[in-house]
């Protein structure tokens, strides 16, 4: 089975590889620098950022420095790792292994508003007590 890739690699692959510049989306994991989640958003959670008022306070809001690891996935449909990270059914690209924060209460309210599911917690970071 092959993934039809909908979006250029550029947005989702990050574009500098120092770890204090990577960030990660609170809600699905995927990684990339702070500019590309202001600029694109997040790939896999649509409306989470509003990428029409590069709204930087909101990126830092729902994205994370705190993170553990990193997993880079080309195709998430064929990959047992994606599936161990529950992250087959997302865009390729780069996830974090653990991610060591959770989301603002309004945050999460807005999106169960909005009919959007918030993924449990990765097992993988079950070990990680959260600040």
């Amino acid at each position: 089975m092959k993934y039809k890739q909908t979006a250029p690699s550029e947005n989702i692959i990050p574009q500098e590889v120092s770890a204090n510049k990577l960030r990660a989306c609170m809600v699905c994991g995927l990684v990339k620098t702070f500019n590309q989640f202001v600029v694109f958003g997040c790939d896999n959670c649509l409306g989470l950022i509003d990428v029409r008022v590069a709204d930087r306070e909101r990126v830092a809001t729902v994205t994370t420095s705190l993170f553990s690891g990193l997993v880079s996935v080309t195709r998430p449909l064929d990959s047992w790792v994606a599936k161990w990270q529950r992250v087959s059914r997302l865009v390729p690209g780069c996830y974090a292994i653990a991610v060591r924060a959770a989301l603002p209460e309004d945050i999460l309210e807005e999106l169960e508003e909005k009919g959007l599911e918030v993924p449990r917690t990765r097992a993988t970071a079950a070990a990680y007590e959260y600040n």
